[in-house]
């Protein structure tokens, strides 16, 4: 059964806006032939059909069947070129063509509009304009303290891939597992789990960067995203032997693996074994402050890869980034010598002897001092 309503439908309702004539109209003439009038064409008549068909080819026609959609009476001719002249009047002059733009000149709208657009979306302190806009003028060290400064606080709970914190590792790496189908690679032979989360952790959080690609993001959040969107959420071991080699017992590793082969070591490394460690590393273990040189030579990712080395062989010291040496002189005036009741307080092991530098410089920034 169907109910009729007692609202006028859409349709009914255009209907009776429209006027109640057909679109063509044919009238006897006085000599008893036929006329054509049309709709569109108020006050005129069409001797046949092929004034008609011209008729509707013209701008008058289409102009007065929008005004018949839309309830209006339609226009004579007169009416029409009217307001045609008048618009004419009314639009402004054109001198010609405008002159075609030398490269230079194109290159320079296509800038203005480029800054105009950062401008814009500068305004957002969290976007990736506002983040150029910040360090579009920094020097290499300058944008890695300003890195390290920004980043945000985290700790063995929280995820790589979102801002969600656990209340332990343990439960941090299952619920990773379980919302992102992350999981450490050949986890059986990862012999400091905390310290490869750590530093998965210290790349993303600190570095921005992403686990898989090694892409490089403004933001924490930027970084997390694309992991997601790309279904990157994971790390691999095979190709990344020497960024994360340290973490795992490379030896019984490959020993049940054909991914890896076992090289024999040299003689003068089995020598070398037992000697201590050079003064390079003392220096870097006893210091207060560590210059950190020539960072314009090397990428983001590999100076915070080195700030992390130097950071695992001194946990307290200062690092100041520099480049070409270019260091505050009162941060250097300010370093103090070598505490030995301090180093007693915080356990430092494996040093056997005491030096009073009270800063050391690392010049080389790929170069590995562990």
């Amino acid at each position: 059964r169907h109910c009729a309503s007692s609202r006028p439908s859409r349709t009914a309702a255009m209907h009776a806006m429209l006027p109640a004539r057909p679109m063509e109209l044919v009238e006897p003439d006085e000599a008893g032939g036929r006329v054509l009038r049309c709709y569109t064409a108020p006050g005129e008549t069409f001797a046949n059909e092929d004034e008609m068909k011209e008729h509707y080819r013209t701008e008058l026609h289409r102009f007065n069947l929008k005004r018949k959609v839309t309830g209006l009476a339609p226009l004579s001719r007169a009416q029409f070129e009217e307001r045609e002249a008048r618009g004419a009047r009314e639009a402004p002059s054109s001198s010609g063509p405008p002159a075609k733009l030398t490269t230079a000149e194109r290159r320079q709208q296509r800038d203005e509009r480029r800054e105009q657009r950062i401008a814009a979306k500068s305004k957002n302190p969290h976007s990736k304009a506002a983040h150029f806009v910040a360090t579009a003028q920094m020097s290499e060290g300058q944008y890695l303290s300003h890195k390290l400064s920004a980043a945000p606080e985290f700790g063995p709970g929280w995820d790589l891939f979102s801002r969600h914190q656990s209340e332990s590792l343990e439960a941090n790496l299952a619920h990773m597992a379980r919302e992102h189908g992350f999981y450490l690679p050949y986890l059986d032979f990862c012999s400091d789990v905390a310290g490869l989360v750590h530093y998965l952790q210290q790349k993303v959080y600190i570095g921005n960067v992403a686990l898989l690609s090694d892409r490089q993001f403004h933001s924490v959040e930027a970084v997390q995203a694309h992991m997601r969107s790309k279904q990157q959420c994971r790390v691999e071991l095979e190709g990344h032997e020497e960024e994360l080699g340290e973490y795992y017992d490379m030896e019984a590793l490959a020993a049940g693996s054909p991914l890896w082969e076992i090289e024999p070591a040299s003689d003068s490394e089995e020598e070398e074994e037992g000697e201590p460690p050079d003064e390079a590393f003392q220096q870097l273990m006893f210091a207060d402050m560590i210059v950190l040189n020539k960072l314009d030579l090397v990428s983001t990712a590999q100076a915070l890869e080195v700030w992390q080395r130097l950071r695992a062989i001194n946990a307290r010291a200062a690092i100041l980034p520099c480049v070409r040496g270019a260091v505050d002189a009162s941060a250097l005036v300010a370093a103090s010598g070598f505490d030995v009741a301090q180093m007693a307080e915080e356990e430092v092991i494996g040093h056997g002897h005491e030096h009073g530098h009270g800063a050391a410089v690392c010049d080389d920034s790929s170069h590995d001092h562990g």
